[in-house]
């Protein structure tokens, strides 16, 4: 297979030159280029692969990993390229491409420098080209740049014979288990794969903020959505209800609420019912045989603080601070290095031990955020090293509390992560991208029957949103997740949706215990299918769509009627 290959050099020139490389055994293709061969003052290296090259019209597409997966057909369209960032334009999921032509399915992996390398599309005059594009940004490679391509085995040539390749690649090195191997590691893992998943927003402060810098004389008033009294309300509503099983997670219920100060978490939130109405709600909570854990942060930090240093926030090259380009409750948030965090993080988590919670401890978006770099001399640190990192504070939460949960489910942590809060984006409606032309669960195809998780932002609550919300759960696999008082921006939007379970300070959670237990109702129809491998999903017809699994379980949806129907 030729590969062209481009560096992109620091004074605007650039070297190209090419390589030829012998398919080995078992249809595999390994491109690797030496840190040597790349050298430095080259801002980025481009792998052209001509022979995965398509005109309009061509019989085929492109397989890309944004958003959970999406295709690309070979069709006419205005000239457009398309760097794979993934869920909410952030993040790249999965490392990984796939190519169906000329009837054959192809999966790439780039398998070093891996998180500062894209795969590329372009359509340039109705004619298509792919390639693997690695930020090198000046410096000598930290690793050889790699790319292994695989032709795909079988008689089916599509995405789904792709994430399964991909699958078997991953299991097979040892880079993830599967789900019911990990289940009889972890009793309460168990019980997760089986229940519903139910995150309280307890209360925050202005989101757009008010305040940029905060301080104890000029923090905004949090608003106190729910107490820890009103969840045991919601408790014994549930308990009314049947719901036999229950995943709580507490959001905001550290001090100044949802992202109030961290990475400072004591006292707990005195408005909600401080620490002694914590532990009177955690005893309600597993007396009536839930789960019950929390929200925290470990990869943001407030100048209000009571641990906040300069010194311990991870550096741009220039020397200034990193930041999220964002604001949030506590103003700016600061990007604190995970190695000068850990052992603050970790003694936050022994606190929290103290109070002999259970279920799946959540820290905020790990598995969602783009890979980060830190240029302090004191403590610099590479991508991959930052997703080692990431890696050791959900293992530590894990040895702490037995699961672990995060957002989006990038797969540097598939050997680790538990649950996955939303896998993808948003798959309904407008594509956002002009050379998306259909989602598909590629991540879900890889990764059902080995993390749990929730289909999308959109099936969150789908019980209170509109059919194809909750049709989109079930044709991807999802686990069933409730977030009471999940709207908390300002300005009329709101990630997870405008639609919301909540309930007022002083009314009873009648009506949100019901859409809760409309979802676990539901959800304990699709248990025999949570230990089972995602195998295909196709489209039947127009807004028909079947989901197989490897114990032979059909899973069909109809956007038409609105029906599901479970074939065993």
């Amino acid at each position: 297979m030729l590969f062209s290959i481009v560096l992109d050099k620091q004074d605007g020139t650039s070297v190209s030159f090419e390589k030829t490389v012998t398919k080995k055994g078992k249809g595999e293709t390994r491109l690797f280029l030496s840190p040597e061969e790349i050298g430095s003052n080259v801002n980025s290296v481009s792998v052209f692969m001509p022979e995965f090259s398509a005109v309009a019209g061509d019989d085929g597409y492109y397989v890309h990993s944004y958003n959970g997966g999406a295709l690309t057909y070979f069709t006419e369209r205005e000239d457009c390229d398309f760097y794979n960032d993934d869920i909410g334009g952030t993040a790249v999921t999965m490392p990984i491409f796939g190519v169906k032509k000329d009837g054959k399915a192809y999966l790439l992996i780039a398998t070093s420098m891996t998180y500062d390398s894209r795969f590329v599309t372009v359509c340039k005059d109705n004619k298509y080209s792919c390639m693997l594009f690695t930020d090198t940004d000046g410096d000598m490679p930290y690793e050889p740049i790699e790319l292994v391509i695989y032709e795909v085995d079988g008689e089916e040539q599509d995405y789904s014979a792709i994430a399964r390749t991909y699958r078997k690649y991953q299991l097979d090195r040892g880079a993830c288990k599967p789900l019911s191997v990990r289940a009889e590691e972890c009793e309460s893992l168990d019980y997760l794969a089986k229940s519903l998943n139910i995150r309280v927003r307890m209360g925050w402060k202005p989101v757009p903020p008010e305040v940029m810098e905060q301080t104890e004389e000029n923090e905004p008033e949090m608003k106190v959505a729910c107490t820890f009294e009103m969840v045991e309300e919601l408790i014994d509503e549930l308990k009314a209800r049947g719901v036999e099983r229950a995943d709580i997670c507490l959001v905001g219920f550290n001090k100044s609420g949802h992202d109030g100060r961290w990475p400072q978490l004591f006292p707990i939130e005195p408005k909600l019912g401080g620490e002694e109405g914590f532990k009177k709600l955690i005893k309600k909570a597993k007396d009536a045989g839930y789960y019950i854990n929390v929200h925290t942060n470990a990869i943001d930090a407030y100048s209000i603080a009571d641990c906040f240093s300069k010194d311990l926030i991870m550096k741009n090259r220039d020397g200034s601070l990193s930041r999220h380009p964002d604001a949030f409750s506590a103003g700016i948030p600061y990007r604190p290095c995970p190695i000068e965090n850990y052992d603050y993080f970790m003694n936050n988590l022994d606190r929290l031990g103290e109070f002999e919670m259970n279920g799946a401890h959540y820290i905020d978006c790990l598995t969602v955020v783009p890979v980060r770099r830190c240029f302090d001399k004191n403590h610099p640190m590479n991508r991959r090293e930052w997703t080692e990192w990431m890696n050791k504070f959900l293992e530590g939460a894990k040895e702490r509390f037995g699961c672990i949960s995060s957002e989006g489910g990038m797969d540097f942590s598939a050997n680790v992560l538990d649950f996955a809060l939303y896998s993808a984006w948003k798959v309904l409606g407008k594509k956002e991208r002009a050379i998306v032309d259909e989602f598909v669960p590629l991540w879900q195809l890889v990764y059902h029957g080995i993390i749990l998780y929730n289909a999308t932002t959109e099936t969150v609550n789908y019980s209170v949103k509109s059919t194809a919300n909750r049709l989109k759960e079930y044709e991807y696999g999802g686990r069933a997740s409730a977030y009471c008082f999940s709207r908390f921006m300002g300005g009329g939007v709101d990630f997870l949706g405008l639609e919301d379970i909540a309930w007022e300070v002083g009314d009873k959670p009648e009506k949100a215990a019901e859409q809760i237990a409309e979802m676990d109702r539901e959800y304990k129809n699709f248990y025999d299918t949570v230990y089972a491998f995602m195998d295909k999903h196709e489209k039947l017809s127009e807004g028909v769509f079947c989901t197989t699994y490897s114990n032979g379980i059909k899973v069909v949806t109809d956007y038409n009627t609105g029906d599901i129907k479970i074939m065993k």
